[in-house]
């Protein structure tokens, strides 16, 4: 079966794609050059996350008799961070990025006998933290003015 407005996203996607190319052939970056002069600067990040269990059961569960069916539910969660980041020299920068994941995860039990499900539910805080060393470059301008790319790695 045919996805019934396949066109009209394409056109949209394209639309946007276009009008965003064309209002930025004539900006500059501002916020490169401000950064640049800073020697640490820090920011916040607030991001969805989605948790589950891959369940795989052993032989004493199979053979219990009291479940017949064992399932994972995913469900959503809440991830806070902060980004900090620390000027090392005119071409390197020192990031951390701790977080804390808010997370919710469900079991389902579905009993052999046919009763109602019984579900169970698991709250957990999961907390990270990544340091990197990233390269920076200066951004490239090509010549017709049309497209910017900020090269960062």
């Amino acid at each position: 079966m045919q996805y019934l407005f396949r066109y009209k996203i394409i056109f949209f996607f394209l639309l946007c794609n276009i009008c965003s190319a064309l209002a930025q052939s004539n900006s500059t970056s501002i916020n490169y050059f401000g950064r640049k002069k800073k020697s640490h600067y820090f920011g916040l990040t607030l991001a969805y996350n989605n948790s589950g269990f891959k369940i795989e059961h052993s032989k004493r569960f199979i053979n219990h008799g009291t479940y017949k069916i064992n399932n994972g539910i995913s469900n959503p969660g809440l991830t806070l961070g902060m980004v900090t980041n620390f000027k090392i020299g005119e071409y390197f920068d020192y990031r951390i990025l701790p977080s804390i994941a808010l997370v919710y995860r469900k079991l389902a039990y579905i009993p052999s006998s046919g009763g109602a499900t019984q579900t169970q539910v698991i709250e957990s805080v999961f907390g990270e933290l990544p340091m990197m060393i990233d390269l920076l470059q200066t951004p490239i301008e090509i010549r017709n003015d049309q497209i910017r790319i900020d090269f960062k790695s």
